[in-house]
């Protein structure tokens, strides 16, 4: 009876043992070799990183360096390093200038086109948008004295909307044209003084509203960054110092306008 019962044991461990096998082989397929099987999970070697691009191979031609990786140096000593399409650069691409500025970003159809760097020779350097090789859109200048711009440039040029921020702490908030502060803006300086209103050219003009650090205000035309026109200036308190036409900052005679 002890020798039976020893022998069923071991005949039902055995069994025991062979099912839990089966199992793990079952199961074993379904992680690791099934998947490669299905075709709805693509096999690493079919990446379409672009990074698999071949490198371009012989001298430059349009037929010959296209959908590759290249390196062309031009007499000048610019240097690009990056994706070529039919003869041009096109994808992401490095340029290094001669004079040593340099450019990191993307490319289309031969021209810096989407986002990138440019990073100048004398410490300027921008970040953003790029158009047909200009800064076109919104972007980040940083100048090489510490001074920043950040909003919208068009043509190579700050125009539209942005901020620009000095390092001793003064800031301008509002439109630009060309370059210059023009439009509707407001200024704030580090001494406590603001003004909101027009600008022109770089240079306060039109309708507008300069606070002192003390309180005191100046309400009126402004023309080259003075009163010229009619204004009226007011005391910290509110009440008004002076009401009437301005040349050039100084007051010129008194006229009330209801």
């Amino acid at each position: 009876m002890a020798d039976r019962f020893l022998g069923g044991a071991g005949g039902v461990f055995g069994q025991s043992i062979m099912g839990a096998f089966f199992i793990y082989l079952f199961i074993k397929f379904f992680i690791i070799i099934y998947p490669f099987h299905r075709k709805d999970i693509p096999n690493e070697t079919e990446s379409s990183d672009s990074s698999s691009k071949p490198n371009c191979v012989g001298s430059w031609s349009a037929t010959a360096w296209d959908n590759c990786v290249g390196t062309f140096v031009w007499e000048n000593g610019d240097k690009y390093v990056g994706y070529w399409l039919e003869g041009k650069q096109d994808g992401q691409g490095t340029l290094t200038a001669g004079n040593g500025d340099n450019y990191v970003g993307d490319w289309q159809d031969g021209k810096q086109h989407g986002q990138g760097t440019y990073t100048y020779s004398n410490g300027n350097k921008y970040v953003g948008e790029i158009k047909n090789g200009k800064k076109h859109g919104q972007g980040t200048f940083i100048f090489a004295s510490g001074a920043k711009y950040v909003g919208e440039f068009q043509d190579n040029k700050i125009h539209g909307q942005g901020t620009m921020t000095w390092t001793d702490g003064n800031k301008y908030v509002g439109e630009y044209q060309n370059d210059k502060k023009h439009g509707q803006g407001i200024y704030t300086w580090t001494d406590g003084n603001k003004y909101v209103g027009e600008s022109k050219d770089d240079k306060i003009h039109g309708q507008g509203t300069y606070t002192f650090a003390d309180g005191s205000k100046d309400v009126g035309t402004f023309e080259n960054d003075n009163l010229n026109g009619y204004a009226i200036t007011y005391y910290a308190n509110g009440n008004i110092k002076q009401e009437g036409i301005f040349k050039d900052h100084e007051f010129l005679y008194e006229l009330k306008k209801q």
